[in-house]
């Protein structure tokens, strides 16, 4: 009796599984990981309590050269595949938008040239002619390095 005490006092039935976070988002991004050489990383933040899911491309690497090359990307590369992953995410998943710098942002976007852009969920449909302009007019064109968004380590009730 007192191993069951035990287990229905633990919070873990409360706590999203890492690899069932990390399944849902590969089916949702199925499309960019299958065909544009993208590739999905789940990262714990024990931190803020939450995980977060990064999106990039795979390294290039060249014979020869020691360190890989960054690939970078478009928005425009992946908006098609992001907007609806954001959206059903953000349907099962509570987003982490308390711990970022700016408040209520969830999504961090970091561009090649160094600089990062902390925005909303929300208004992810909205993204479209901004990040262009974004990346062209602030970050010097270079495109995204990653964009990752941070989900609470809590099962959304």
């Amino acid at each position: 009796m007192r191993y069951l005490k035990r287990i229905f006092e633990n919070d873990l039935y409360n706590q999203v599984d890492e690899q069932e976070l990390k399944d849902f988002s590969e089916t949702y991004l199925a499309y960019l990981l299958d065909d544009d050489n993208f590739k999905i990383e789940v990262v714990e933040s024990v931190g803020w309590d939450s995980y977060t899911i990064w999106l990039c491309k795979d390294l290039k690497v060249i014979p020869g050269l020691v360190n890989p090359l960054i690939q970078p990307f478009k928005w425009n590369d992946i908006k098609d595949s992001y907007i609806p992953f954001v959206t059903m995410l953000s349907r099962e998943y509570d987003l982490n938008d308390e711990k970022l710098p700016f408040r209520s942002s969830s999504i961090i976007i970091n561009f090649v040239s160094g600089n990062k852009l902390f925005v909303t969920a929300a208004g992810v449909e909205d993204w479209d002619g901004r990040l262009g302009e974004f990346d062209t007019k602030l970050f010097n064109g270079n495109g995204i390095k990653e964009i990752g968004i941070v989900v609470k380590n809590t099962v959304k009730q």
